[in-house]
């Protein structure tokens, strides 16, 4: 088996079977499985996956462990000598399975590698992240029109890939569809299940470097993303992103470091809250203050 895909569901079975549905009509070249992991939904995606596709293996967890916890579950069963992390609410827009295993057959410096990422009108999305920086919070918290034009972080940082570009070095991929040696999960080891949802793939893509491989984004690999389709915006999502945040910069950053970032977001929404008077951004001001440094 060369390439394993493993999908995570939460109650979105309409975005997984079209997800599936884009696998089977555009991956030509390499020999796949299909694993899909729930995090024990109530939609019964079980009964429509098995009566719609005969060859997806299909695993249910007991509780709802969050996106690294059901991924860890599809890796345990995964035959494939690569893993092909995919959201739902993905769908592949050419041979994008082939493109990539080609391309690590042929770079052996190269570990993970994701394709370009757009919205379903086309519009270009964020396909890669750089690791956090105190550059990259200043420009995340201030307005761009006030850094000097000569910082090139201002493009690169915000991880959108061009008509222009070819093949990217990045720091992490984005959690979309990433693209990974099984041997080298093997090595570094699989998601932190500490990271219930938010920066999971940042960590694993962060290990990667640590032990010395190169991630390329490959321009050429095309999916949309949704983005979100299948988790609302609410508080509750804020504050699994923010947990996460830290949890990742405990994991590699030292305490001044987090005292600053904690600094920075906090005037963030305090300055926020003083314009627009809604206590939405007070609360996030209060919840950020309240995350503890150890």
């Amino acid at each position: 088996m060369q390439v394993s895909v493993i999908i995570v569901s939460y109650n979105c079975k309409k975005y997984v079977v079209e997800c599936i549905k884009s696998i089977l009509e555009y991956t030509k070249g390499v020999q796949y499985e299909i694993i899909v992991v729930d995090n024990n939904s109530i939609d019964n995606i079980e009964e429509d996956l098995l009566n719609t596709f005969q060859n997806v293996l299909f695993l249910k967890s007991k509780y709802n462990g969050g996106f690294g916890y059901a991924n860890n579950i599809g890796l345990s069963k995964a035959r494939g000598e690569y893993v092909f992390f995919l959201n739902p609410d993905t769908l592949l827009l050419n041979d994008t399975c082939k493109i990539l295993y080609d391309f690590l057959e042929k770079n052996i410096n190269v570990a993970a590698v994701g394709a370009r990422v757009f919205d379903e009108k086309h519009n270009n999305q964020i396909s890669y992240g750089r690791f956090p920086s105190v550059t990259q919070y200043l420009l995340e918290v201030f307005p761009l029109k006030i850094i000097p034009k000569d910082i090139k972080i201002n493009k690169s940082s915000e991880g959108f890939i061009s008509d222009d570009d070819n093949d990217v070095d990045v720091d992490f991929i984005s959690g979309a569809d990433l693209f990974v040696r099984k041997s080298v999960l093997d090595q570094i080891g699989y998601f932190d299940e500490k990271f219930f949802l938010f920066f999971e793939e940042v960590d694993l893509c962060r290990r990667i470097k640590m032990a010395g491989y190169d991630l390329k984004i490959i321009t050429e690999a095309r999916i949309i993303h949704l983005m979100g389709q299948t988790m609302k915006i609410s508080f509750q999502k804020f504050k699994w992103f923010e947990e996460s945040r830290y949890i990742f910069l405990k994991k590699y950053y030292s305490q001044s470091f987090i005292l600053f970032s904690k600094g920075i977001f906090i005037f963030r929404y305090v300055f926020l809250w003083i314009k627009h008077r809604d206590n939405e951004w007070r609360q996030r001001a209060n919840f950020i203050f309240k995350l503890k440094l150890k």
